[in-house]
């Protein structure tokens, strides 16, 4: 039989002094990284998916104090590898800075309050409060690449549900054809928010109620199906009440009801029946005298004897403001630093005379406000037109990208989520390298535009060098960036009317491609000349 190890001992007190610096330590860790802070909040306020950041701060505090009696039972004390975690974090968030890479700048921010904790209060108690740190991470607003993935999924979950029942449907992508009209899954209807929250309360509800990791994950992994089920479920519903009533229903606000009401119902059922087979929860190390392993009891009634007698505590304990000092200097410095060195490193000025350059490099064209553009803010610049052969454009400039203009970032879209413009699909086409031309990589989206089939490419280019992906748009950014060439980059979107050939379609925007990255990867690489010189 395993032996327990108990002890007797004078019940611990907070070390009150003590956990007061770290909560100015803490805070000035996010008032010194604030604008990251700031851009969090702003999408916690914006978006529906991330509105539970505003909380996830009291539950992780309301975690931590339910643990007060045995964290007051550790060893207690200042720990050099919290201090390099802090290092590293900021070390993370300049790389992220540099690159405009706000997921990166987010999570690195978050991440300096645990190691913060750590360099304050060392490894035991980083240990014992390594759920409520690690929640914070539910802070971060990550999760729009998803969005395509599901947005799909619940277009083709709505048409399987229809045919499964008998309702005539025809798919295009995330366009849907009934008898009775037209639908389309936009990105609303993608369920991000559902997933999110139940992933974020699946975590919280398998912590505080289930004691195996195999049965948390099996309650995460079940809740997360779940939330996908209710919003299939809830795009089905919508869509066929829209059909039985000929559209009168379903149209307006009255989804949105049902859709929160249904996965309310949903995520109370599972919490209800889980509840039933919780564990018993552990019992508390405070209330069995049992530390936990590896621990040593800690009687603070010395302590706490020579502060009532004015005499100094036992060496090695501290008890003056000079470490929490030293860490606000720390951190202050190493934001300083970390925005000295992005802004030495960028070049921020931006080039002038983009749309002129543009207008005189790319030929005759007629300016028009073109239907499907992308929703892209955020530039110094931007050019839109029509060229005689029917290719419609726009070409965007980005430069000194910081302060939400950034040019991949949160709310800027490829397929802008209005009326009338819906994707239908999207591949990758490869335009090979020939008459001393280098190989250009681009995506093609099909799309419904104004009741028409429209053909776009898109591509961005940054460093002088095309890319069609937003990371590498980002990796791109970042190695101008680094090299002093600063962090210059555009888009390039065209389009033309979808016909019955193909191969016709693509090479009049093949051709204007060509022309169209000859100029932008000129202006965006590194400027030898006038912008002009890149005709």
């Amino acid at each position: 039989m395993a032996l327990q190890a108990t002890f007797i001992r004078t019940p611990a007190r907070l070390p009150w002094r003590r956990l007061g610096g770290t909560a100015l330590a803490l805070a000035a860790a996010m008032l010194a990284f604030a604008d990251t802070w700031a851009s969090m909040a702003r999408q916690w306020t914006l978006s529906p998916a991330y509105a539970h950041g505003f909380a996830i701060g009291p539950i992780s505090a309301a975690l931590a104090w339910r643990m007060r009696a045995d964290i007051a039972a550790l060893p207690d004390g200042a720990d050099a590898r919290g201090a390099a975690a802090f290092v590293a974090a900021c070390a993370t968030w300049l790389l992220g800075r540099l690159a405009g890479l706000e997921l990166v700048c987010d999570l690195a921010a978050v991440a300096m309050l645990p190691a913060l904790v750590g360099w304050r209060h060392g490894p035991a108690i980083t240990r014992a409060l390594a759920f409520p740190l690690g929640f914070l991470v539910f802070m971060v607003p990550a999760g729009d690449g998803l969005v395509p993935t599901l947005t799909a999924w619940t277009a083709d979950a709505t048409v399987a549900a229809l045919r499964l029942i008998g309702v005539p449907v025809v798919q295009q992508g995330t366009l849907l054809e009934l008898p009775t009209g037209r639908w389309s899954v936009v990105e609303a209807c993608s369920g991000l928010h559902y997933v999110i929250v139940a992933l974020m309360l699946a975590v919280l509800f398998g912590h505080l109620y289930l004691a195996s990791l195999a049965r948390r994950a099996m309650f995460v992994a079940t809740l997360l199906g779940l939330a996908l089920a209710a919003n299939w479920l809830r795009a089905f519903l919508t869509v066929y009440a829209g059909h039985l009533t000929q559209m009168r229903w379903g149209t307006g606000d009255e989804h949105l009801l049902l859709g929160w009401g249904l996965f309310g119902a949903v995520m109370l059922g599972a919490f209800g029946l889980a509840r039933r087979f919780a564990d018993a929860p552990a019992a508390s190390p405070a209330a069995t005298g049992t530390l936990p392993a590896g621990a040593e009891p800690v009687d603070r009634s010395a302590d706490r004897s020579a502060h009532r007698s004015g005499r100094r505590a036992a060496p090695g304990r501290r008890t003056t403001a000079g470490p929490v000092l030293a860490a606000a200097l720390v951190m202050t410095l190493a934001a300083g630093t970390a925005r000295h060195l992005s802004e030495g490193v960028r070049d921020g000025a931006p080039r002038e005379g983009f749309a002129r350059a543009a207008a005189g490099a790319l030929g005759t064209f007629e300016p028009v406000a073109a239907a499907a553009v992308p929703a892209y803010g955020g530039s110094r610049e931007s050019l839109r037109g029509r060229f005689d052969d029917g290719v419609e454009f726009s070409i965007a400039y980005w430069a000194d990208q910081s302060g939400g203009n950034e040019m991949v970032s949160h709310g800027n879209r490829l397929v802008p989520e209005r009326a009338g413009i819906v994707a239908l699909a999207e591949t990758a086409v490869h335009l090979p390298a020939s008459e001393g031309r280098p190989r250009l990589d681009v995506r093609e989206t099909m799309l419904q535009a104004a009741g028409r089939p429209v053909r776009s490419w898109w591509w961005f280019v940054a460093d002088g060098v095309p890319v069609a992906s937003p990371l590498g748009a980002k990796l791109a950014t970042l190695r101008g960036t680094l090299s002093g060439r600063g962090d210059h980059a555009a888009l390039a979107w065209l389009a033309v009317p979808a016909s019955d050939d193909p191969a016709r379609d693509r090479a009049a925007l093949a051709a204007r491609a060509r022309a169209v990255q000859a100029f932008l990867g000129g202006f965006t690489g590194a400027a030898s000349s006038p912008p002009e010189a890149a005709r």
